[in-house]
């Protein structure tokens, strides 16, 4: 058993670099909407299957990825629950989630100052500077800045409930909070209900039933999944007569996006719960047979450590900065063959900029670096 832990261990550690490198790559997409139309199957067509494939598709099991880590290692070594165990748990997730949290919805706003400034230099810079301060809703910044209702519904017709703080990718920590709080529901739900109840779960979530409040159905679900996995002691890769069928499902939905651009159609909205969850075990098992045959690869270093910072500074500092430099750099070429080495170099651009922000602080404030980071 420990050496399943320990593997399962080094997993965790070799993903968090590309599990971050996807969450950029997403934001990478743009905002302009490019379908494929395989009737024709131009270049144009090739380099918008490009960008879903990957922005559209495949980057969609990130952070649900993050989500099933953070519950498994919330519950991992737990073999009893109490009022002790829940409150260390507490104290800790106060200097690795709360006060980065915090600081990060607070630094987003010189950020986005920043950033909207170098954007509008050629034209009137600080009036759009003053139109961003004057759209901040100041007592929503930490829990629903933002507030929307997704167009799509579900099977029965309800729809999605999108809630974000002022720093739109903070939801995450946000959501990883407020389950840490419910800790001791889950607790009692694993332990009172077992498989079946993870079943369950897993069927409400596969049909998008979810109640329109803040916390998110992923969020929910894959923290209870991967606390499930820690709690029912079974290791991260799945038993082998899964594994044609979970691939092959991954396999096919991740196809369907191709091919209707996305998942933002109807079909690809309903099989996106589907995605994900064998997205993710397909992953960990890509993963584990990694770590099989190469068992010494590691991550260098700084790219696991940064790699929280990367996904908390990376939207709204160096993804304007990241557009701005490869569109300088390919001279806004609007060929499609260079439009997508364009769009693949933009987030190692983003990737390379946060990480030397991260290297310079570490070398000259470590200590703030130590509490945007949560000592990560």
């Amino acid at each position: 058993m420990e050496r399943v832990l320990q593997k399962d261990s080094q997993i965790i550690s070799l993903l968090r670099f590309p599990l971050t490198f996807l969450v950029v790559m997403q934001h990478c997409r743009g905002e302009i909407d490019m379908s494929p139309l395989w009737n024709r199957c131009t270049l144009t067509d090739l380099h918008a299957a490009v960008k879903v494939f990957f922005s559209g598709g495949l980057s969609l099991i990130a952070v649900p990825a993050f989500f099933f880590i953070s519950g498994y290692l919330f519950f991992r070594n737990v073999s009893h629950w109490d009022k002790g165990a829940y409150t260390g748990k507490l104290k800790k997730r106060i200097h690795s989630l709360l006060i980065p949290y915090l600081l990060w919805n607070i630094l987003c706003i010189p950020l986005v100052c920043f950033s909207t400034y170098f954007e509008h230099l050629a034209q009137a810079p600080s009036l759009a500077v003053q139109e961003y301060l004057g759209s901040i809703r100041w007592l929503h910044i930490f829990w629903d800045h933002t507030v929307a209702t997704l167009d799509i519904p579900n099977l029965l017709g309800s729809h999605t409930l999108y809630v974000a703080p002022l720093l739109g990718t903070m939801w995450y920590v946000r959501d990883l909070i407020i389950m840490v709080v419910l800790s001791p529901l889950v607790w009692l739900f694993i332990k009172k209900t077992g498989k079946y109840g993870m079943v369950a779960f897993t069927l409400l979530f596969l049909l998008r039933i979810w109640p329109p409040i803040t916390l998110n159905g992923i969020s929910a679900y894959f923290f209870t999944l991967g606390a499930w996995f820690s709690l029912s002691r079974k290791s991260l890769i799945i038993p082998t007569i899964w594994r044609i069928p979970i691939f092959s499902i991954a396999a096919l939905c991740l196809g369907w996006f191709v091919v209707s651009g996305g998942n933002e159609q109807y079909i690809g909205w309903q099989l996106t719960p589907l995605f994900l969850l064998t997205g993710v075990l397909t992953t960990f098992y890509l993963a584990d047979s990694l770590v099989s045959h190469q068992p010494q690869i590691k991550m260098p270093a700084i790219l696991s450590d940064s790699s929280f910072f990367v996904y908390a500074l990376h939207i709204e500092f160096a993804l304007p900065i990241g557009f701005f430099i490869s569109k300088m750099v390919t001279l806004h070429a609007t060929h499609p063959l260079v439009m997508t080495i364009r769009y693949l170099l933009t987030p190692i651009i983003i990737y390379v900029l946060c990480v030397a922000v991260y290297a310079v602080m570490r070398r000259t404030v470590p200590r703030m670096l130590f509490l945007l980071t949560g000592n990560r």
